[in-house]
């Protein structure tokens, strides 16, 4: 399962998970900006603030590594926002997942391909 991992910033190595949280700054449209914790477990969408941030379906969210404040902003799938998964030593996923609030996606690169994660997804694959 994904959430026996630990996700990562692409951009500085930060892990970002923490307690099965993964731990963002975020920046709503009406420029609140806030801590964000997501479930580091696929398939449970809820979520987690220090400020009681409240989210409608719909809300675009930009998402920034806490340490080094980028932006998260997948450079290849513009739609997405990307962290880095890794499963063991020397190996390394990436996971992107929409920052629109109610869009329930998580794609993980495959060799070049974007493949939409699953219950059984690395039972699959040989790691």
């Amino acid at each position: 399962m994904l959430w026996k991992y630990n996700y990562h910033c692409p951009n500085c190595d930060h892990q970002l998970t923490n307690n099965n949280q993964i731990h963002f700054k975020v920046e709503t449209e009406a420029n609140e900006s806030t801590h964000l914790y997501l479930s580091a477990v696929p398939g449970e969408y809820g979520y987690n603030s220090k400020d009681n941030l409240t989210l409608t379906n719909g809300d675009r969210i930009k998402f920034f590594c806490p340490s080094c404040n980028s932006n998260l902003q997948s450079k290849s799938h513009s739609e997405f926002i990307e962290v880095n998964m890794k499963v063991k030593e020397g190996i390394l996923f990436e996971v992107f997942f929409s920052p629109v609030y109610g869009e329930q996606i998580t794609y993980v690169m495959m060799e070049d391909e974007l493949v939409k994660y699953h219950d059984d997804f690395f039972g699959e694959i040989e790691l």
